[in-house]
């Protein structure tokens, strides 16, 4: 009799270690008040104002004077950290929702906030589905948006 109930324990055991083995780490929590959120602009980047929200979104906006944007998603933070210098790291997935011709596109990404919150650099690389081992492992300004990889540097807007 025993045997019926050890099957249904084991499987459900397997089925909750999946997202852990698969990830290797479990995924972070954000705070409401994440370094990563705000509004970020600079004018020599494409787009040049991007918003960042505590609810997962995120907007951009083209020109960045617009009200209304032109694209946006979600964003999930995957992976926080802080260097010994006090810069904050993120590793998120972001999925482009609504706009651009690149809807439903997967990007992973290494964020970095400055030390003093008020820089914000990333790497991004496009994914066909998300795994841990496709983040970018250090940030490189060389990138640019017409490779499958990207590099971009935003400065906080004064509120």
């Amino acid at each position: 009799m025993r045997k019926p109930i050890i099957v249904p324990i084991g499987l459900a055991v397997l089925l909750a270690a999946v997202p852990l083995l698969a990830f290797g780490q479990e995924k972070s929590s954000p705070k409401p008040d994440e370094e990563l959120y705000g509004t970020w602009v600079n004018e020599q980047m494409m787009p040049p104002r991007v918003v960042i929200n505590p609810d997962g979104s995120f907007a951009d906006y083209f020109p960045a004077s617009y009200s209304k944007p032109y694209q946006g998603g979600k964003t999930e933070i995957f992976k926080k950290w802080t260097d010994s210098e006090g810069n904050v790291y993120y590793d998120t997935y972001d999925t482009l929702t609504f706009g651009s011709t690149m809807e439903q596109t997967k990007l992973q990404c290494l964020k970095k906030v400055s030390k003093s919150g008020t820089v914000l650099e990333w790497n991004w690389v496009t994914v066909s589905e998300f795994g841990p081992g496709k983040f970018p492992s250090t940030l490189d300004p060389t990138k640019n948006e017409h490779d499958v990889a990207g590099y971009l540097i935003y400065y906080r807007a004064k509120e």
